[in-house]
């Protein structure tokens, strides 16, 4: 299944804004979804693992704030540039299955501002609140990870520096 990012609106049916329950709702049209918070005094979300058998596995989240609106939606996966039943994408641009130099240059030619932080594991596009992390599996010639694992899109306003945590 194609998710196509729309920061700062949502993904598909699942859009920042609305309530936990509508978010249930739209997550539960992909499968069995469960509830989830980020920390310990975090506000519940929810949680949809979409893991299929040999084909890595693809994770949602959607986070809410205080008042149980959701403020943030997060697509994880363990795929490692391999491709699986699921495809994320921000503009056509398939943000899990190609290299980070090629996705950040792409998102740069549409214009986009994408400052690195975290020793370039992360990369964040404020103007449009995406940003995208890398932490795991095969490494280039630079030591640093080939591909992006995690795609966080958030509400204006979420944070100054709003950055994807796998």
């Amino acid at each position: 299944m194609r998710f196509d990012l729309d920061p700062p609106h949502g993904v598909g049916a699942l859009r920042i804004g609305m309530t936990r329950e509508e978010a249930k709702r739209a997550l539960e049209t992909l499968g069995q979804c469960r509830p989830f918070a980020r920390g310990y005094n975090s506000p519940p979300g929810w949680l949809l693992d979409r893991g299929r058998s040999g084909n890595g596995t693809t994770a949602i989240f959607a986070y809410c704030d205080a008042s149980g609106q959701v403020n943030a939606i997060e697509f994880g996966t363990p795929g490692f540039g391999t491709p699986a039943e699921d495809e994320i994408v921000y503009r056509d641009i398939d943000v899990f299955r190609s290299p980070v130099a090629e996705v950040v240059a792409a998102i740069r030619r549409l214009g986009e501002i994408v400052d690195e932080e975290e020793a370039a594991s992360s990369f964040v596009a404020p103007n449009v609140l995406l940003a995208l992390w890398r932490d795991g599996g095969p490494r280039g010639p630079d030591g640093r990870q080939l591909y992006f694992e995690s795609a966080f899109i958030a509400r204006p306003g979420y944070k100054k520096n709003a950055t994807a945590t796998g």
